[in-house]
């Protein structure tokens, strides 16, 4: 119980305390029963890559609802999350039931109502091709299933969630700490990297005010594209005559963190390490290789591939100044499977694959407390809230188009703070990788600041008016991370009702909140209506974008005018509001 945050954890123990083994087929962490009612709904998520955190809200009937997802990885189909209301809830009113499983593998819930009405909501490890085998004295140990209730509607909810997984789940170095600002040039320059072309970039990266310079895909021997290179982990010395020192020591001159991406659960055809340890990657015997992207994965759950991979981390955090480590995972487990091990051991790997991952986790943060560690599991996978045990951040998709941000960060807002939310929706190039949609600096920049902000950019092709034009908005990010990333959440204005987004953050103490609006199309007589806000103290004066001044029972209860009218695409606006007396 956690009762500070109002929040109820549970999960399951099984110990073999027989003298012969048994087999566990089924194993879930824990049920919850909604009161009887007349009617319920379900909101739940479903995700496909670069379109994670679709929110769904439909009717409970009796038929059983699978909320699952069987990648290997979680939300590789569906998000580990549900809520439950009664059809009249909404963000700031309503009861509302909700919960999360925290597990980065498999992960199942259902949700069912029975003959007598009763609905009930059971969550943990799918049991899809799942099997353990619990010799005499050992345990297992189910993940945890977190949920709870709230009587004032779907804020009042993830709100409860961002407090408790801030303070009961985060790496403590980086807990309630705003994130840092973060240059990748991933999306401009893909493979085509080399030291000379990077340490042109470094300074401008400095000069707009970046605090980690992040060299991504593209570093090691024989990656040049996406079909080889994987899993020797060995610098490019074409690319990088001298290793890494000459960049990092040149990054660090600047005043920046230096920071590098790595993949270690994969591995290519043309690598040592395939070709001395195929009997390392998951496949079947009878079958070829089954490759993915051109990769194969590594069968993580053997103890051998775990040490060998906490050993690649290693070298290269002891030899190299790295103080980032963005880790990704770009395809989902197939052939899942033991070489060696007995038929009733097979259908262990899917969990012990998970139960490894985490022991490197573990390591990296223990032996690296300063490390800043970002999961990318294929750009938007294991975004669930077990993973934010290890992660500082996490970047949650692919696609880094505006509007479509928009949909992704509402439904991910369910359930993780917007500190540890990075990737899309961040300052990149128009019209490059998955970004379509032409899109003003503003619009990206704001849009960036509701979460952990990313540049993604060839700032050599920038004139040094567009250089201070974006630094102004990483100034401005700086400014207000502290309320945007420690603060309260609340979502005003729904882009999936409204074709418009509106949310605003508030400071703990209540001093400042901070109003961000996108509509990202506007007809000729729309005018974006009056906003009330929430969590203010009501008796206190406010200050509204260094113009008016108005209690904080009026902006409560009267609203603001958000001057958002008119025709045009990609409108955004920011609006500051700080009190000025008490």
């Amino acid at each position: 119980m956690f009762e500070e945050y109002d929040i109820i954890v549970r999960s399951c123990v099984i110990k073999n305390v027989g003298d012969d083994d048994i087999k566990i087929e089924k194993v879930f962490s824990a049920t919850v029963n909604i009161p009887y009612g007349d009617k319920y709904y379900l909101t739940s998520m479903d995700s496909k890559w670069t379109h994670e955190y679709d929110l769904k809200h439909t009717e409970i009937t009796k038929a059983r609802t699978v909320i699952e997802s069987l990648g290997g990885v979680s939300n590789s189909r569906n998000y580990p999350y549900f809520a439950i209301d009664d059809g009249h809830a909404g963000d700031s009113f309503g009861d509302v039931w909700y919960g999360t499983v925290a597990w980065s593998g498999n992960v199942k819930i259902t949700v069912e109502k029975d003959a007598m009405e009763q609905v009930r909501v059971t969550g943990g490890i799918s049991d899809d091709d799942f099997e353990w085998i619990l010799k005499p004295g050992e345990e297992f140990s189910s993940p945890e299933f977190v949920f709870g209730f709230a009587d004032k509607g779907f804020n009042a909810a993830s709100m409860m969630l961002h407090n408790y997984v801030r303070n009961s789940r985060l790496p403590s170095k980086w807990k309630n700490k705003p994130a840092p600002i973060i240059y990748n040039g991933w999306t401009c320059f893909q493979f085509d990297i080399d030291a000379n072309k990077l340490m042109s970039v470094a300074p401008k990266a400095a000069k707009i005010g970046a605090e980690f310079f992040v060299v991504d895909d593209g570093w090691m021997e024989n990656r040049h594209d996406s079909s080889g290179g994987l899993g020797d982990w060995k610098i490019d010395k074409q690319k990088f005559p001298e290793g890494l020192t000459p960049l990092i020591d040149c990054v660090n001159a600047l005043g920046m963190k230096f920071g590098l991406w790595i993949e270690p659960e994969m591995v290519t055809r043309d690598s040592e390490l395939f070709k001395n340890h195929p009997d390392w990657v998951m496949h079947y015997p009878t079958r070829e290789y089954e490759e993915s992207r051109q990769q194969l994965c590594l069968n993580l759950a053997l103890d051998e591939v775990k040490d060998h991979i906490i050993g690649v981390i290693d070298g290269l955090l002891c030899n190299n100044n790295i103080e980032y480590i963005k880790w990704d995972m770009n395809r989902y487990i197939s052939q899942a499977n033991y070489p060696d091990a007995s038929s009733d051991e097979q259908k262990a790997v899917w969990v012990r694959y998970v139960k490894n991952l985490y022991e490197i986790f573990k390591h990296i943060k223990t032996a690296y407390p300063d490390l800043f560690f970002e999961n990318c599991a294929s750009g938007g996978l294991r975004s669930d809230i077990e993973t934010l045990k290890y992660s500082d951040r996490i970047n949650y998709s692919d696609n880094h188009d505006p509007v479509d941000s928009l949909y992704m960060r509402e439904g991910l807002s369910r359930v993780c703070p917007v500190a540890y939310v990075g990737g899309s929706g961040h300052i990149s190039a128009n019209r490059s990788g998955f970004n379509r949609r032409e899109c003003p600096l503003d619009f990206k920049a704001l849009l960036g600041m509701t979460g952990s902000l990313g540049i993604s950019v060839n700032l050599v092709e920038l004139s040094d008016g567009e250089l201070d034009e974006i630094a102004q908005y990483v100034a401005l990010a700086k400014e207000i991370r502290a309320t945007v990333q420690l603060g309260d959440l609340y979502r005003l204005r729904s882009i999936y009702k409204d074709n418009s987004s509106c949310v605003q953050y508030v400071s703990k103490d209540g001093s400042e909140a901070l109003v961000f609006i996108f509509a990202p199309q506007l007809t000729f007589t729309y005018c974006f209506p009056s906003i009330k806000l929430f969590g203010l103290e009501k008796d206190a004066l406010y200050r509204v974008d260094d113009s008016y001044a108005m209690s904080g029972e009026g902006l409560m209860n009267k609203g603001i005018d958000s001057k958002v009218y008119g025709l045009g695409n990609m409108v955004s606006r920011l609006i500051k509001i700080k009190r000025i007396e008490k």
